[in-house]
């Protein structure tokens, strides 16, 4: 890990960065960039550096550095390094770091290990400074419309974990006048983010959060490049894996993988709409118009994994990521390795997932092919926020040479429309009325299901 020397701006390699003090940032980019770790070894005194530069020689660097780029924004990347080292070395920081200039992005092997590190770097800072490039101090950031909840800074895909991960932050403003702290403003950071005081300020662990759940927090966010919306989520999951930027949506899909394998946890799986079970009986249901599906250019496949974390916005209501124990004794199936009972081991393949779900069969009457269509529902160990069952939408592989009886595929209920809503249904939640009269253990006595991917 690079760190900055805060009265010299000297770039220190250190080792083990947890035995190190040191101040953090988390910022905006500059839509123009910012100092690379190039730049400032060009422009800032090196310890090792042989190469004999006076300070004229120095200057004169800089100078012909600025004339690289305009001059207003050559004078803001040098005032953001300059104003953050000087906040820092007046609080007792010695060494501080910033991802615009501590990390060489011209090696890919060093790039990864600071993307994969990162989260691990905010946590152990000793105090992380936020600089909201949009907000002033003579705004109250209480207010309905303030500026401080419109800031660029809480639609960014890196800046979650930068919130979560230090215990301590300090949020500035343009001026780098302090706002107030994380502690401080926790309920108006709840109030904007819809994560929990506990979690801000670390008196609830992160693990007893659901999968689904965390990734609503990201739902809104973005990030310049679409790989980034996967990888600035490695430590929110404690999970690792490698940096290939090209890939695009792969990666969140890798990520996915990561997370399942490491958690186990089934909401995971529950992204997308969201119907109360009791709505399916008088809901219209019908199947899209050609007209439609040309407008939309075409219906996407159901997938059990999502492609981009903004399709777990509606799971903020996931409160809980449940247990197979739980699970099982509500649907009254055993939990155990014995035949006909409920067992939670999920093995992905490439074809899709081997796992037992008990299931439910239900019938969906099709208006204007004027025929009822046979859907299952896959139970998940899983929650909503009133303690209903999640499930998925299922259908039943014709037998063939390919598939067996026992073969289900995610799919999705085709638009349902109301009043007030217009969506495609994947995931139900299903009280224990229904659980209790109408569940068959459908994935269990067939031995293992299978969901596509």
């Amino acid at each position: 890990m690079w760190l900055l020397d805060t009265l010299t701006f000297e770039l220190i390699w250190v080792a083990d960065p947890e035995q190190e003090h040191y101040a953090i940032l988390s910022h905006v980019w500059h839509p123009e960039g910012e100092l690379t770790f190039q730049e400032v070894r060009e422009m800032y005194p090196q310890s090792g550096d042989t190469t004999p530069h006076s300070r004229a020689s120095r200057r004169s660097i800089r100078d012909r550095w600025t004339t690289r780029t305009t001059a207003a924004h050559a004078e803001h990347k040098l005032q953001k390094l300059r104003a953050f080292c000087a906040l820092a070395h007046s609080n007792g920081h010695t060494r501080a770091w910033m991802d615009t200039c501590c990390i060489d992005k011209t090696r890919p092997a060093e790039l990864a290990d600071a993307l994969n590190s990162m989260h691990a770097w905010y946590a152990a800072a000793a105090i992380c400074y936020v600089l909201l490039p949009d907000v002033s101090a003579s705004e109250d950031p209480r207010l309905p419309f303030s500026a401080f909840r419109r800031s660029v800074w809480f639609t960014r895909s890196w800046t979650l974990q930068e919130l979560l991960a230090p215990p301590t932050v300090v949020f500035l403003s343009y001026r780098w006048e302090v706002l107030g702290t994380k502690a401080s403003l926790a309920d108006l950071l709840q109030d904007i983010t819809d994560i929990p005081t506990g979690v801000l300020l670390h008196e609830t662990p992160l693990d007893i959060i659901s999968v689904a759940r965390r990734l609503s927090w990201v739902a809104p966010r973005r990030a310049t490049l679409v790989e980034d919306e996967a990888y600035a989520l490695m430590g929110l999951f404690g999970v690792h894996i490698p940096v290939l930027y090209g890939e695009g949506t792969q990666a969140f899909l890798r990520l996915q993988h990561a997370i399942l394998a490491h958690t186990g946890d089934q909401s995971i799986f529950a992204w997308g709409g969201i119907l109360e079970w009791e709505n399916i009986t008088h809901a219209y249901w019908e199947r899209p118009s050609q007209s439609a599906a040309a407008a939309s250019h075409e219906r996407p496949s159901p997938t059990l994994f999502a492609d981009r974390p903004v399709h777990f916005s509606r799971c903020s209501g996931i409160v809980s990521a449940g247990s197979f124990s739980r699970l099982a004794e509500r649907t009254g199936i055993a939990a155990s390795g014995s035949d006909g009972a409920l067992q939670p081991t999920m093995t992905l393949t490439n074809h899709g997932m081997h796992t037992q779900l008990p299931m439910l069969c239900f019938r969906v009457y099709d208006r204007r092919d004027r025929i009822s269509r046979v859907y299952y529902l896959g139970l998940l160990a899983c929650e909503d926020h009133e303690g209903r069952v999640l499930s998925l939408v299922m259908t039943r592989e014709p037998r063939t040479a390919e598939h067996d009886a026992r073969e289900f595929s995610v799919d999705q209920l085709w638009q349902f429309r109301t009043l007030y809503r217009d969506w495609q249904v994947r995931v139900v939640a299903l009280p224990d009325s229904v659980i209790a009269t109408d569940v068959a253990p459908i994935g269990v006595s067939d031995s293992d299901t299978k969901t596509q991917d």
